[in-house]
């Protein structure tokens, strides 16, 4: 990029990343933090080990090598319409009669 200037960005029409940008700042380069710290837990002795678990916690150490569990809440099921007739017989109901 000359002069500071950034270069230009190419989509097409939906919007979608042509061939021959730039590169984006994406992920730095480098070790994770996660990649960081399977390393320096491998390299710990036992003792060394025993001593971070205790300082960090069980529950902590837990998380770290089995993750946590999905928490959006964002799980929607949608069942497909059924004609009220069929539920009915399905579940034994007599249909409404209006009172006389």
């Amino acid at each position: 990029m000359e002069n500071g200037l950034k270069a230009k960005i190419k989509r097409d029409k939906s919007g979608y990343f042509l061939k021959g940008n730039p590169p984006g700042p994406g992920r730095p380069s480098g070790q994770t933090l996660k990649e960081y710290w399977q390393q320096k837990f491998r390299d710990m002795t036992d003792k060394e080990k025993e001593k971070f678990t205790n300082e960090v916690g069980a529950e902590a150490i837990w998380r770290m090598a089995e993750g946590n569990p999905h928490q959006s809440g964002d799980v929607k099921v949608e069942l497909p319409p059924k004609p009220l007739d069929d539920l009915r017989q399905d579940n034994g109901i007599q249909e409404d009669k209006e009172p006389q």
